[in-house]
C-alpha cells in the first residue's frame, strides 16, 4: 500500500475544518466533485468532511462509504476504515471491499483474520470472466507469493520480541501532528522536523492547504527530558518543507532536504548541505550534480565514507523515485569528492530495494550496517525497519528487526547515535500524540535495546599471589535486594556472570585488606559506571569495560605483587564486538630511549633528561585508545604536556605522531578515525607552543596491527584489538620520510 503522506516526507496533510466553507451551498453533485478533487490533491481530511455531509442525506450509499473508507485508510485511521469496510463485505466474498478490508486488519495486527479476508478476495476474483490463460496463471503466481508474505508476517508476529523498550520521547518534542527525522547534534541537542501544532488548523476554501514542516532543535533538560523545540532559522525556507537532517562524522557538515510542490502538484525534495562553525548550523546550499533532479525526489540523506585511490570520499545514502528504481522509492547512494562534487549515483541493489518503497536510510559507520524502512508485504504492517550489513551495492541478507522495534503500523527513521547509546525511531503506533485517530500521526521514540543484561566479574591472579581468601571478597546487592557473594581463588582466574533485569542497579563492594573499592553500575543502555574507590596499589589493579550494544558491564581485577605493564595483562576472550575500555588505575609511563652508549633501554618518561644530553632527545611514547574513544586528549593530557615541555626545551627535535585502529568498522572509516586522532594530538601540541613545522601526524587505520584482531577460528580477539588501538609519539632528530 502506498500512503501518500509517507512517500516523501512522512508527514500528514493538515486536518482541515469545513466550518467556514460554503460547501453546504453546493449541490450534492458539486460536493462529490469537490471531494474527488481534494482526494486527487491528497487533501483527504478535507474530503472526509465533505463525504460525511453527503452521507447524512444518503447513509446507505455504498459508493460514498467506500470513498470515505479509502480516505480514512489514507490518513491511517485504521479503526474507522476497518469499520466502514466491514459494512461493505458480504459472506460469499463477492465484494471488492475484501482486499482493503484485509489490509486494514493487518494494520491492526490481526494477521490470521487478514489472511482469511484476503482468501475471500481471491476466491471472488478467480470467478471473473477474464480469469483464464496467462491472466489466471499470473494471478495464481501472485497469490502464491502473497501467501508466503502472509506466512512471514504471521511468523514475525509470533516470534519472541527482542529485549527492547520503546519509550515515547514526550509531549514537548512530539506534537499532535507528525514529528519525524530525529538526529543528535550532540548529547544535549536533538534536531527533528515537525509542524509543532496541537490544534486543528483551519483554512478558507481555496487557500493554501499545507503549512510547512520545519527543522527544530530541542535541548535536554536536567531531568533527562527534552525541552520545547526552537526553530533553526538558517535552514528553514518560506514555502518549503524542511526535514531529514543528518551530520557527517565530525559534525562539520549538516545535510537536510527542502521540499516544495511543482506545477504538476508533485512534492519534489532535494538535498542541501550546510557548514557547521563553532557549533552553529549555517545556511545551506543545494548539492550539485545528478543527486538532485528537478522532476524527481531525493530525500533522507545519511552519510558514510569510502576509499577511492586511497583517498577518502563521502558516500550519501538517500531515498529517491528517480529512473532506475525497482518500485516507487528506492535507496540510492551518491559518491562525492573532496570538493563535495557528486561523481556518481547508483541504486543500492536488489538486496536492499524491492518493488515496494524503501525509505529513511541510516548508515552506521561503526557496524557497517544500513538501517532502512520498507512497506513490502512481508512485514508486520505498513513500513517496517530492516537492517543489512555491507556498503554501497554489496549487501548481506536483509533482516526484519521484528517486535517491538516494528509494529503493525508504520515504523521509520531508525537511527543509532553515540555508539548505540541513543537509538531513535519514528512510528504512528497506538500510544502517541494525535488530534484524530490513535494511529494518524508519527511520533519520535527512544528505543532502549537490551541484547544482554549481565555483569561479569573477572579476577586474575597471574603471579599466583598468596592471599587470604577471607580478605578478598566481592559482595553485590541489586536494586531488587538480591545479594550475590563470592570469594576469590588464590591461584586461578575466576569469572562470574550475573544476569540482571533491564534498568536494575547493582552496588558492588570489593574488600581488599581493609581498603575498599565501591562501584555503582547501572545496567541500562547508557552503561554508566560511577566510581568511588581507594585501594592498595601494590595489591590490586582493575579495569572497567562497557559494552553498550550488548548491555554488559565487566569488572576485571588483577592481583599482583608489582604493577605490570598494560600490554602484559591477560584479557578475556569475550565474544563482544563493541568494547569500550576505560583504564581506571593509571599505568607508569615507560618510554624506550637510546643512551649515549647506543644501548636501548626503557625508563620512566620523567627521567629522560637524566639519560640524554641536552642537545638532542629521542624516544617513543606508546599509549592505547578506547573503542571509539573521544576524550583521549583529556586522559593523556598530563603525559602530552610533559612531552611538549621537553620539545620546547629542545626545539631542534621533531615529532612524528602515529595513530592506529583495530579492524572493527570499515577500512576507510578506521583510516579517517586514526588520522583525526593524530591530527587532534598535533593540534594540541601546537596549542601548547610546539612548532607546526616540526610535527608530522599520520593515521594508519587498521593497516599495521601488532596483534591479530581475531582468533584462528574467526572469533573475536579483544586483547589483540585493544593493543592495535594505539598511538605512538616518536621524538626524533629530524622528520622520518
Amino acid at each position: 500500500m502506498k500512503i501518500y503522506t509517507l512517500i516523501v516526507l512522512f508527514f500528514l496533510s493538515f486536518i482541515l475544518s469545513s466550518q467556514d466553507r460554503n460547501i453546504n451551498k453546493l449541490s450534492a453533485k458539486q460536493q462529490l466533485k469537490t471531494a474527488r478533487f481534494l482526494i486527487k490533491k491528497n487533501s483527504h481530511f478535507e474530503a472526509i468532511e465533505i463525504i460525511k455531509i453527503l452521507l447524512k442525506s444518503d447513509p446507505k450509499n455504498t459508493g460514498l462509504i467506500s470513498l470515505l473508507a479509502q480516505s480514512y485508510l489514507q490518513v491511517r485511521d485504521y479503526e474507522r476504515a476497518t469499520q466502514l469496510y466491514a459494512t461493505l463485505i458480504d459472506k460469499d466474498g463477492k465484494s471488492d471491499a475484501w482486499l482493503p478490508y484485509s489490509k486494514c486488519l493487518k494494520y491492526k495486527g490481526k494477521y490470521l483474520d487478514s489472511f482469511e479476508a484476503y482468501k475471500m478476495y481471491i476466491n471472488n476474483a478467480r470467478k471473473a470472466p477474464n480469469m483464464k490463460g496467462n491472466v489466471l496463471t499470473k494471478f495464481n503466481q501472485n497469490y502464491e507469493q502473497e501467501t508466503k508474505y502472509f506466512a512471514k508476517s504471521l511468523a514475525l508476529s509470533q516470534k519472541e520480541p527482542s529485549k527492547a523498550t520503546i519509550i515515547h520521547l514526550g509531549n514537548d518534542v512530539n506534537s499532535g501532528y507528525s514529528d519525524i527525522s530525529p538526529c543528535l547534534k550532540d548529547s544535549n541537542n536533538l534536531i527533528f522536523a515537525t509542524h509543532q501544532s496541537d490544534s486543528v488548523l483551519k483554512f478558507g476554501y481555496g487557500e493554501a492547504q499545507f503549512n510547512q514542516i520545519k527543522l527544530m532543535k530541542s535541548e535536554k533538560n536536567l531531568d533527562d527530558t527534552w525541552g520545547k523545540p526552537k526553530l533553526i532559522k538558517e535552514v528553514n525556507k518560506i514555502g518549503y518543507h524542511a526535514a531529514n537532517g543528518t551530520f557527517n562524522a565530525d559534525k562539520s557538515k549538516f545535510y537536510y532536504t527542502l521540499c516544495k510542490y511543482d506545477k504538476k502538484d508533485r512534492l519534489i525534495c532535494q538535498i542541501y548541505k550546510s557548514k557547521v562553525e563553532n557549533g552553529k548550523i549555517l545556511a545551506g546550499k543545494k548539492l550539485n550534480g545528478n543527486i538532485n533532479l528537478p522532476q524527481f525526489t531525493s530525500t533522507q540523506p545519511s552519510l558514510s565514507y569510502t576509499l577511492i585511490n586511497n583517498e577518502p570520499h563521502e558516500v550519501i545514502y538517500f531515498s529517491s523515485n528517480r529512473n532506475g528504481t525497482m518500485g516507487g522509492m528506492d535507496i540510492f547512494y551518491a559518491i562525492s569528492d573532496a570538493k563535495d562534487r557528486i561523481i556518481s549515483v547508483q541504486n543500492a541493489g536488489i538486496n536492499i530495494n524491492s518493488a515496494a518503497d524503501e525509505v529513511t536510510p541510516f548508515y552506521d559507520n561503526v557496524s557497517n550496517k544500513l538501517y532502512f524502512s520498507s512497506n513490502n508485504n512481508s512485514g508486520l504492517g505498513g513500513y517496517d525497519i530492516y537492517v543489512s550489513q555491507g556498503e554501497k551495492n554489496q549487501w548481506k541478507i536483509t533482516r526484519n528487526m521484528g517486535l517491538p522495534i516494528n509494529s503493525s503500523a508504520d515504523d521509520t527513521y531508525f537511527r543509532m547515535e553515540e555508539n548505540a547509546e541513543k537509538t531513535f525511531l519514528v512510528s504512528n503506533r497506538p500510544g502517541g500524540n494525535s488530534l484524530t485517530s490513535e494511529t494518524c500521526c508519527d511520533d519520535i521514540y527512544n528505543a532502549q535495546i537490551y541484547n544482554q543484561n549481565n555483569l561479569i566479574v573477572n579476577v586474575y591472579n597471574p603471579k599466583k599471589v598468596k592471599i587470604n581468601t577471607d580478605s578478598l571478597s566481592i559482595t553485590m546487592i541489586s536494586k531488587s535486594k538480591e545479594e550475590l557473594k563470592f570469594q576469590i581463588s588464590e591461584t586461578d582466574s575466576l569469572q562470574k556472570q550475573y544476569p540482571l533485569k533491564p534498568n536494575d542497579e547493582l552496588l558492588t563492594t570489593l574488600i581488599v585488606n581493609n581498603d575498599t573499592i565501591k562501584f555503582e553500575t547501572f545496567t541500562n543502555t547508557k552503561s554508566n559506571i560511577d566510581t568511588n574507590y581507594r585501594f592498595d596499589k601494590s595489591k590490586i589493579d582493575f579495569v572497567l569495560e562497557n559494552y553498550p550494544n550488548e548491555n554488559v558491564q565487566i569488572i576485571q581485577l588483577y592481583l599482583k605483587e608489582k604493577l605490570p605493564k598494560l600490554d602484559t595483562l591477560p584479557k578475556p576472550a569475550l565474544a563482544f564486538n563493541d568494547p569500550k575500555i576505560e583504564i581506571i588505575n593509571p599505568k607508569p609511563i615507560l618510554v624506550e630511549i637510546t643512551t649515549d652508549k647506543n644501548e636501548k633501554i626503557k625508563v620512566p618518561i620523567d627521567s629522560i633528561p637524566n639519560y640524554k644530553n641536552k642537545e638532542n632527545i629521542e624516544f617513543s611514547y606508546y599509549f592505547n585508545f578506547g573503542y571509539n574513544e573521544k576524550d583521549f586528549i583529556k586522559k593523556q593530557e598530563h603525559n602530552f604536556d610533559f612531552i611538549t615541555d621537553l620539545l620546547k626545551k629542545h626545539p631542534e627535535s621533531y615529532v612524528q605522531i602515529e595513530a592506529h585502529s583495530d579492524s572493527v568498522g570499515k577500512d576507510n572509516y578506521n583510516l579517517l578515525l586514526s588520522q583525526s586522532r593524530a591530527n587532534k594530538i598535533k593540534a594540541y601540541m601546537i596549542s601548547k607552543g610546539v612548532s607546526a613545522s616540526h610535527i608530522k601526524a599520520v593515521g594508519y587505520g587498521e593497516t599495521k596491527p601488532l596483534m591479530p584482531n581475531s582468533m584462528p577460528d574467526g572469533s573475536d580477539n579483544p586483547e589483540g584489538r585493544a593493543q592495535n588501538r594505539r598511538g605512538v609519539i616518536n621524538i626524533v632528530k629530524k622528520h622520518k620520510q
